[in-house]
């Protein structure tokens, strides 16, 4: 008879009952004075107490599995709940996620970066995107081999035109100091911001599997004071998000012509949850979209600018987060 088995605890239920009713009929007849008495009226109480006791003890170590045998009880042996050491985990698991894209191969712009096509294919997202890597001038420094670089995501998913993005950053005189990835969809579709119940898990997508896979290629940390993320057109509103919603993994966010709605809400979730310690550039605010300042408080930090072009924001990400990356 098991110690998790019904047939144990009907038992000890059945033993409960019967000394509970033993004390009863018992009772009148142990009411005397005298030693005998009191000692049998003390064996009655412990008796159907402890009994009761152990019905409640096995329906809790049923319940939650404290002991699955008497040789567990007893310390001997485990029938179940063992651990089995499987090994560790394969270290190049997040790696595996990117490929090279069919057809290209790194190439050098004139302002000496590095510039990397990847397709991603998330492993718990299942989202598949094409990335285009930049990296920095000094990444290639022998001094700085033990430098890590912050990592900079432009979100160009939704915008059809991250072709314009790939030659902004090709072209720029002073690139930032930072591992650049811009994410791209094939069919020009956006990437949400969230996990979508039943759709597109756009949380894990970028929460998870674009932060591992570029770590494990690049010298950038997991930290999140390593990783902003630079948002433009109609679906900037992602950044914000990432920034505000998911500030465990994105420290900063610069936001371009913000759009007027969106899938996120910045003053609803600032009205709701504590701010967090994230910084935030919004370049080119107008009209309903400046209504979120009224509503910004410590310890997050909003900068506003007129200047929406895209070395000053990628500049000033690079700086915000270039305090969190260092000596590996």
């Amino acid at each position: 008879m098991g110690i998790t088995s019904k047939a144990f605890i009907v038992v000890l239920a059945v033993a409960a009952l019967s000394l509970c009713g033993l004390a009863v009929w018992l009772w009148p007849r142990l009411a005397g004075p005298g030693p005998r008495a009191l000692c049998g009226r003390i064996g009655l109480l412990l008796g159907s107490q402890l009994a009761v006791l152990a019905v409640f003890a096995a329906l809790s170590n049923a319940y939650f599995g404290f002991y699955t045998s008497w040789s567990d009880l007893a310390g001997s042996d485990s029938q179940h709940y063992r651990v089995d050491n499987q090994g560790a985990v394969a270290a190049n698991v997040n790696a595996t996620q990117l490929t090279p894209a069919p057809g290209s191969q790194a190439t050098r712009a004139v302002n000496a970066t590095t510039i990397a096509t990847l397709d991603l294919t998330g492993l718990r997202s299942g989202i598949s995107a094409r990335l285009h890597v930049y990296v920095p001038p000094e990444y290639a420094d022998p001094r700085l081999s033990q430098q890590d670089f912050p990592a900079i995501v432009v979100d160009a998913t939704g915008e059809r035109a991250a072709a314009d993005d790939v030659q902004t950053l090709s072209s720029e005189p002073r690139p930032p100091q930072a591992v650049v990835v811009v994410v791209d969809t094939a069919n020009g579709s956006s990437i949400p911001c969230t996990d979508q119940p039943g759709g597109a898990q756009g949380g894990l997508f970028w929460g998870q599997d674009l932060r591992s896979a570029i770590a494990a290629h690049y010298r950038v940390g997991l930290g999140a004071g390593s990783w902003g993320v630079l948002g433009t057109g109609p679906d900037a509103s992602c950044a914000l998000a990432f920034a505000l919603a998911d500030s465990s993994r994105y420290a900063a966010a610069a936001v371009v012509q913000p759009p007027r709605h969106g899938p996120f809400d910045p003053v609803w979730y600032l009205n709701t949850y504590p701010a967090p310690p994230s910084r935030i550039l919004l370049a080119g605010l107008v009209g309903p979209a400046a209504g979120f300042l009224g509503h910004v408080r410590p310890p997050l930090q909003v900068t506003v600018t007129p200047n929406t072009d895209m070395q000053s924001t990628l500049s000033w990400l690079a700086q915000s987060l270039q305090t969190a990356a260092g000596p590996r």
